[in-house]
């Protein structure tokens, strides 16, 4: 209830002036002074004293620059609700009436229309009138003097003074002094509690509360209703006190709820229960329960991210034992893979962001390797050395003899996965992590086969059962012939496509096999709805006829050749994270990484007459297609460093260095820089990709960069916001491709660069910078379109943000590097 007691002090009505104090003990002094000035001139109509006089011509003063002559020159029927500067005025702001009963009408007006909050907003009604009612009673000097306990106004009293004053204007200096306080104390024990306290603690903490982290009562509407009412036009300082209450309440419940709105100033919103039963609309109920919800939502996220985004449950010499063992094509007698794998990430990166879908995969593997440490300790003959990647968590039995293998481990682990599965869902739901439709025990899938490349394959065939989640065994016979068909049906289905779309650019040949190239089979893993896939493969490739024939066997082909593809592993498991720097950090991530090994596993696909044939060639393809993934990231890290070299070449003596460190994952990685590049630098950057990718026969688009701001401390901020940089990356190329802004062999050299002004996610100016490759240009009005996509782009953006995300991103510069 702290806000909305709040509304019955006279601080609402100078709280700018109170914001702009230096000096608090001045302010209150002042305060106090003008205060009881106003008390005696009310009572006596004395001579005016000198302080009223200055503060009338203050008054003055403010209405002039506020403008309020010209709202009624608009609204000339609010002339009468305008601020008069008159003495007897400035005192009735100063001693400003409880504005509680203005409120209580209003909001109980609120409830009449909205029957979802009368419970909440009655409450607060009946509050404000309950403590009405206290304060009535409130005579003698005892009861006074508690009342006012801790203000210093009042603490210098003796009873005699303090019994003379009523308890009305005591109350309301002392909700005056503590709104003023209030933020001072909040923000000192907050640097106390985080000064004192880990991340880690923090979170546990959280965990132990038995309400929820935010809620209604926690927000600050006084200062959001401040806010509408700006945003709309409305100068609040103008206005009497009643009408001031009743624009600020106004201002209030139009931050409640969404969507509503009144036309004029005063005139419009007298009566409250006229203009909600008028003017709001159901919906804005569903939309504020949600608002708030997720809200919280976002917050508990952010708290779980501090705890899970970093975890690591293996090291170094783990992965690379592991990744060692996975690797060998040929099975070795008492040796099983495990796999549990995220097969639901590229949605959650997508629905949530990179952060928390990271943080719940390391969540995910906390409870596994707990699982899996219980199954060691119960078979003591059998070791499992594990395996932690980005997205799975990997085991493989390693015994004397194969006779040691229990007989019942299949099915044990099967228990286990499904239990893992369980209290994940549990933890989240708990935790209000995610939205009640979600099903995160059906995300993570298993397999088991007597190699890597085979556990991999049954984990991958485990999601064409989307209603049930078990562990699946690449030996299943019944399974492997079915499996068998299927791949032939797909390699033939290969051959016709290729063949159909032969003489276009959206098939590729290479040592004599022709399959459909990297950039369809990007789009074919980008977009699920067939519809949509159809629309943008007919926009890429607008002289060639496709169907919706064509569109479901490219559906076909890549849901094959994806349960067959080899997982990308690495031996130590770096995060491509952005950190707490000051240093400008550039992100990196290699376009279509995904596509490009698609297309390999087709040319695997044309070698391969059965399943274990094509696990075979599909470890082969992709091999190449990771050397030259290598190859890119070697290439990024190489020119940060020489970007480095080149600035410290220039530095005057006893200068320092600037230096670069380096994260890498799997298709992206992140250049940290110990200093600040300058605006220059960062476009060098840029221009240095496209130049040494065109030295090797590339385009310079196999690279999208992002770069958030460097005034941002906060780790998990940080990241959120690189990753929306990415995503905006994507939505431009989106567009540009939907609405053929350029050809497709110019769009192809575009490396674009995308910089994150703002302090915080879901804030800030997006900048843009477009480099061409040697040898393409871009004219006038392709340029003008391209900036016309990015404005809309970022428009696009905010409006389509997951759920529980409000972006409010603004264009910023967008410029072609020359």
């Amino acid at each position: 209830m702290r806000i909305f007691l709040s509304l019955l002090s006279p601080a609402v009505a100078f709280s700018d002036e109170v914001k702009s104090s230096s000096n608090l003990l001045s302010f209150i002094t002042q305060n106090i002074r003008k205060s009881y000035e106003c008390l005696a001139y009310t009572c006596h109509r004395g001579p005016v004293p000198e302080i009223l006089k200055t503060a009338q011509l203050l008054c003055e003063s403010q209405k002039k620059t506020l403008g309020c002559s010209q709202i009624t020159q608009k609204e000339p029927d609010d002339a009468k609700y305008i601020r008069s500067c008159s003495f007897e005025k400035i005192c009735e702001r100063q001693l400003m009436p409880q504005l509680g009963i203005n409120l209580v009408a209003c909001l109980r007006g609120a409830a009449d229309v909205y029957k979802s909050y009368d419970s909440y907003l009655e409450r607060v009604a009946y509050r404000i009138e309950e403590r009405n009612e206290q304060l009535s009673k409130c005579i003698d000097v005892s009861c006074k003097r508690e009342k006012s306990k801790g203000v210093p106004e009042f603490d210098r009293m003796n009873n005699e003074t303090l019994e003379k004053y009523p308890i009305a204007y005591i109350q309301t200096r002392v909700d005056s002094y503590r709104a003023f306080m209030a933020p001072l104390k909040r923000n000192e024990a907050e640097r106390k509690y985080f000064s004192e306290n880990t991340a880690a603690q923090r979170f546990e903490a959280n965990q132990s509360r038995t309400e929820p982290t935010s809620s209604l009562q926690d927000i600050d509407y006084i200062d959001a209703g401040k806010r509408a009412l700006k945003k709309s036009n409305i100068i609040l300082d103008c206005y009497d006190p009643i009408a001031y209450a009743e624009l600020l309440c106004y201002g209030v419940l139009k931050v409640l709820i969404p969507g509503l709105t009144a036309k004029g100033a005063v005139a419009g919103i007298r009566s409250a229960s006229a203009l909600f039963a008028k003017t709001a609309e159901r919906r804005g109920v569903q939309s504020l329960e949600h608002h708030l919800f997720e809200s919280e939502r976002s917050l508990v996220r952010d708290i779980f991210a501090e705890k899970y985004f970093v975890r690591k449950f293996t090291t170094k010499e783990q992965n690379a034992a592991f990744i060692k063992a996975a690797e060998e094509s040929t099975p070795i007698p008492g040796r099983l893979f495990f796999r549990f794998e995220n097969g639901y990430l590229k949605e959650l990166n997508t629905q949530l962001d990179k952060v928390t879908a990271t943080s719940l995969n390391n969540k995910y593997d906390e409870i596994l390797f707990r699982r899996f440490e219980a199954l060691q300790k119960k078979y003591p003959k059998v070791e499992f050395p594990p395996y932690q990647g980005f997205k799975e968590g990997e085991f493989f039995t390693q015994v004397k003899n194969a006779t040691d293998l229990p007989v019942d481990l299949k099915k044990e682990v099967g228990d286990l996965f499904e239990k893992t599965n369980r209290e994940l869902k549990a933890y989240v739901t708990a935790n209000n992590l995610l939205r009640g439709s979600d099903h995160p025990e059906m995300w993570y899938r298993a397999g088991v086969g007597r190699t890597g490349d085979m556990a991999n394959y049954s984990a991958r065939r485990s999601r064409r059962t989307p209603d049930k989640n078990l562990l699946t065994d690449y030996d299943d016979s019944t399974a492997l012939a079915l499996e068998h068909s299927e791949l032939m049906e797909a390699k033939k289905i290969s051959e016709e496509l290729a063949k159909n779309f032969v003489n276009s650019e959206m098939v590729r040949s290479k040592n004599g096999i022709l399959t459909i190239n990297a950039d369809v089979m990007g789009m074919v893993r980008k977009y699920d709805d067939p519809v949509e896939l159809r629309q943008m493969l007919a926009a890429k490739y607008p002289s060639q006829t496709i169907t919706a024939e064509h569109v479901d066997k490219l559906n076909t082909l890549y849901r094959t050749q994806d349960i067959y593809s080899p997982p990308v592993r690495f031996a130590e498991r770096e995060m491509a994270h952005f950190t707490s720097s000051k240093g400008t950090q550039v992100g990196v991530d290699f376009v279509n990484a995904g596509g490009a090994n698609a297309e390999a596993q087709l040319r695997a696909l044309a070698l391969s007459r059965n399943p274990t044939d094509m696990l075979t060639h599909a470890r082969s393809q992709f091999t190449l297609v990771t050397a030259e993934l290598d190859r890119m990231k070697a290439q990024f890290q190489k020119i940060c460093e020489d970007l480095a070299e080149i600035h410290n070449k220039n530095l005057p003596v006893g200068a320092e260095r600037m230096t670069v460190t380096w994260a890498k994952s799997g298709d992206d990685g992140v250049a940290g820089f110990s200093q600040k590049l300058t605006p220059q630098q960062k476009d060098w950057i840029s221009k240095e990709w496209a130049r040494r990718e065109a030295d090797n026969g590339k385009p310079g688009s196999t690279a999208r960069i992002s770069i958030p701001s460097e005034a941002v401390e906060n780790e998990v901020q940080k990241n959120i916001l690189a990753g929306h940089g990415e995503s905006i990356e994507k939505a431009l190329r989106t567009r540009v491709t939907l609405n053929q802004v350029v050809p497709n062999n110019v769009s192809g050299q575009l490396n674009v660069k995308v910089e994150m002004k703002g302090l915080t996610s879901g804030k800030g100016y997006v900048d843009m910078s477009i480099t061409t490759s040697k040898g393409t240009s871009l004219t006038s009005d392709q340029i003008l379109a391209l900036k016309k996509q990015f404005e809309d782009t970022v428009k696009e953006i905010n409006a389509t943000a997951a759920k529980g995300e409000k972006l409010k991103y603004k264009v910023g510069d967008f410029k072609i590097i020359p």
